[in-house]
């Protein structure tokens, strides 16, 4: 709860709400949350339950507990859906983790072509 922003109004808002739980392959799990509006992923070891890693995770899970998200894990890529900024204004749809040497990509600057479907 320290690394809470002072932003905030509800501390009820600022522990760390789990978005995204994905099966990455037959050795690592991976999760991404809110972690008091300062998005965190982490990998997981599947065998021990033991993190591997952690990191900053902006563009993979919502910043807020409030807003949406969606995950998909194909082959190793992660693909996601969510916000990247803190108020979750600006909607973006990315790949990571890409395979055979394909960059990750993000599609942040037309997601409001899809508003209209």
């Amino acid at each position: 709860m320290q690394n809470i922003s002072p932003l905030l109004k509800r501390a009820v808002d600022c522990p760390n709400f789990v978005h995204v739980l994905q099966l990455l392959n037959s050795s690592h799990l991976y999760a991404c949350g809110s972690y008091a509006f300062n998005p965190q992923q982490v990998f997981i070891d599947t065998e021990s339950l033991s993190v591997v890693h952690q990191d900053g995770a902006k563009g993979r899970c919502p910043f807020s507990p409030m807003d949406r998200s969606s995950a998909l894990t194909i082959d190793g890529e992660l693909f996601t859906a969510t916000s990247t900024t803190f108020r979750g204004t600006e909607p973006q749809i990315s790949r990571y983790f890409s395979n055979n040497g394909r960059p990750d990509v993000n599609l942040d600057t037309t997601v409001h072509l899809l508003n209209g479907f």
